[in-house]
């Protein structure tokens, strides 16, 4: 009679069985996980016990024999791959090849067609790497780069937001802020500004080994949220400056230390970066070295470029420097921006265009700027983005 196993069922002897769940593989060094690694790790088809020796040998033979005609199975590999993280207008995320070269936004205005995004930034990563979320609940999540879909046709990638854990899609937060995990977490400090105005400065370390809960890096105020996040390096000769910049058109210059804003635990609101007039709301921050210049683009299309140690430097609670004088008393200052590459804007048409900074007309602080002439006549800026 057939040879049955423990359970009373008859083996195939052409095919070895396994029932092993997937998620329980074995991975071997090489990366490769083999039907045999499987009954090896597991014992899924162990011999029954009171076997006569002799017939043990054989089916270990026929079962030896079965392991080397069998296909290796495939797995993540261990290796680190290098790609590049593509983000769009719209703030989609798509995993490209390494080698492909983004093309850069027109400085001509379009509007994109639906469904298809306008890739505006890149980034150099590996699969290895941790891309962290923060949003506007002040909430840092990690997700891994293997794990962002890869690029597909004309698809422009997957919304930031579906990378979150379901409670917090559920709760409806929104992406304000992404950045790659550097691998030395000492160079680089997190700065964290929410709309009503409370600055906060936080070590990179906080964010190494993140959960599917997240993590809260600030306390909020109610009716407050989070609005910007950026990167200040900790290394380097020269001291990193902030620039926040208000509606009104106020520009605040600040000193990344420990005196001017110190570092903060989780639990802290931060403080009050400066009191914020009727009506006027924040609308940008960057950091950058006191060498450098800022772009700064109105709501109706005027821009220029302005040197920042044209500005002093301000405490908490001043009222800053006034940036730009408005050519009409209903503009506004729509947003601020680095001069090291071009610059992405959305308009209240819907469109997207670029500016190249080294085009836009370098002035003082008491100066309008040149209005954009590519916009249509009741064209508005919306944002920088």
């Amino acid at each position: 009679s057939p040879d049955r196993t423990p359970s009373g069922k008859v083996p195939d002897q052409s095919h070895p069985t396994n029932d092993l769940p997937s998620d329980n593989l074995p991975q071997t060094n090489q990366g490769v996980i083999t039907q045999g690694s499987i009954d090896d790790a597991q014992g899924q088809n162990a011999l029954p016990s009171n076997l006569p020796s002799s017939r043990k040998s054989s089916r270990q033979q026929a079962r030896a024999e079965g392991k080397e005609n069998q296909m290796p199975l495939i797995s993540e590999p261990t290796t680190p791959q290098e790609v590049v993280l593509e983000f769009t207008h719209d703030r989609h995320v798509q995993r490209q090849k390494s080698g492909v070269t983004t093309p850069p936004v027109p400085t001509t205005p379009i509007t994109p067609k639906a469904g298809v995004g306008v890739a505006i930034t890149s980034l150099l990563t590996n699969t290895h790497a941790t891309l962290i979320l923060i949003t506007t609940t002040g909430k840092a999540y990690g997700v891994k780069v293997r794990d962002i879909p890869p690029a597909a046709g004309l698809q422009h990638g997957k919304p930031l937001t579906d990378l979150l854990p379901k409670s917090a899609q559920a709760s409806g937060d929104e992406v304000v802020g992404q950045f790659v995990l550097p691998e030395d977490l000492a160079q680089k400090q997190v700065i964290l500004l929410t709309q009503q105005g409370m600055i906060k400065r936080l070590p990179m370390q906080d964010l190494q080994n993140l959960t599917a809960r997240g993590l809260a890096l600030l306390k909020l105020k109610d009716g407050d949220r989070l609005q910007y996040v950026n990167l200040v390096a900790t290394q380097g000769q020269e001291q990193s400056n902030l620039i926040i910049a208000t509606s009104s058109g106020r520009l605040l210059r600040w000193e990344v230390s420990d005196q001017q804003l110190p570092l903060l635990g989780r639990a802290a609101q931060g403080q009050q970066v400066t009191p914020l007039r009727p009506k006027e709301k924040l609308v940008g921050l960057v950091s950058l070295t006191p060498q450098e210049q800022i772009l700064l683009v109105t709501k109706y299309g005027y821009s220029k470029r302005l040197p920042i140690n044209s500005m002093r430097v301000v405490s908490r609670g001043e009222l800053g420097t006034q940036g730009i004088r408005f050519a009409s008393k209903q503009d506004s200052l729509a947003g601020i921006a680095l001069t090291q590459s071009p610059i992405a804007l959305l308009t209240s048409q819907g469109r997207v265009m670029s500016l190249v900074p080294e085009t836009i007309v370098l002035a003082s602080k008491d100066g309008a700027g040149d209005r954009l002439s590519l916009l249509l006549e009741a064209e508005e800026i919306m944002t920088i983005l």
